[in-house]
């Protein structure tokens, strides 16, 4: 064999490598997207619950803020000042509990007192509040707050 065959059948060689190096071929690239495509629907679900899920949480948060600024605005007043029964959507002070904003999301409350008859006497007072997405108090509350008020002596 001479130098002159060999360095052709060399060439011969590299470009042969170089040709199956330059690339994935159309059926490979179709395939890797059909596999990319099939992984991101998979996903799309998952990724729709956990946003369902933080929309929830969000809500509920805000429903607790709610419900403590209820609590905390009859804390402040006597019990002796207090509704004996009844279910009401305004504080005693008179403000308004169906538009509550709280984190750019509005909220409604009810304050119930005393469906409990034998937790309420002279000096205590069974609360229960409810809140709810505003504009939506006809469907279960987000959040509901049950307590026992009494004065401490």
């Amino acid at each position: 064999m001479t130098t002159n065959t060999m360095t052709e059948t060399t060439r011969i060689l590299l470009r042969s490598q170089m040709q199956r190096q330059g690339g994935f071929s159309l059926i490979e690239a179709v395939v890797g997207m059909v596999m990319f495509l099939a992984v991101a629907a998979g996903m799309v679900p998952i990724i729709m619950v956990s946003k369902a899920f933080t929309l929830q949480s969000d809500s509920r948060i805000g429903a607790i803020a709610i419900s403590q600024q209820v609590m905390d605005s009859l804390r402040a007043r006597d019990i002796a000042t207090l509704p004996s029964s009844g279910t009401v959507t305004t504080l005693p002070s008179g403000d308004s509990l169906t538009n509550l904003p709280y984190k750019g999301k509005t909220y409604s409350a009810t304050i119930t007192y005393c469906e409990t008859s034998s937790y309420c006497d002279s000096s205590s007072r069974h609360l229960k509040v409810k809140v709810y997405n505003y504009g939506f108090s006809s469907t279960a509350p987000i959040y509901q707050l049950e307590t026992v008020y009494t004065r401490l002596q």
